[in-house]
C-alpha cells in the first residue's frame, strides 16, 4: 500500500510539473496571463495533494469499550453511568394510575 501511494504521488508530481511548465509559458504571454494563473494555482494544489499522499495517514486509535453486562454481579442489567433507560409504553413495568 505504501509503494502504491508513492507511485501515485510521483505520477501526480509529474503531472503537476508539466502543468506548471505550461502555465509558466502561458504567463509569459500577457494575453494568456488570465489562463496561466489558474493553471499555476492548480499545479500548486496538485503538488500539495501529492505530498498528502506521501505523508502517512493518521488513524485514530480505537477506544476500548467496556465489556457488556453478563447478568451477574450488582450492576447487571443497569445502564452505564450517565445514560437513562426508559421503559416503552407497552411495558409491564409502566405504572398505571390507581383506580383503573
Amino acid at each position: 500500500m505504501i509503494v502504491l501511494r508513492g507511485i501515485g504521488a510521483a505520477v501526480i508530481w509529474l503531472l503537476a510539473t508539466g502543468l506548471m511548465i505550461v502555465a509558466a509559458l502561458l504567463c509569459v504571454t500577457v494575453i494568456l496571463l488570465p489562463l496561466g494563473l489558474p493553471l499555476m494555482a492548480l499545479g500548486i494544489r496538485l503538488y500539495a495533494y501529492g505530498v498528502q499522499l506521501m505523508i502517512p495517514s493518521r488513524r485514530p486509535k480505537a477506544k476500548r469499550s467496556r465489556p457488556a453486562a453478563t447478568g451477574r454481579g450488582p450492576g447487571a442489567g443497569r445502564a452505564p453511568a450517565g445514560q437513562v433507560t426508559v421503559a416503552p409504553a407497552s411495558s409491564p413495568l409502566r405504572r398505571r394510575p390507581i383506580g383503573t
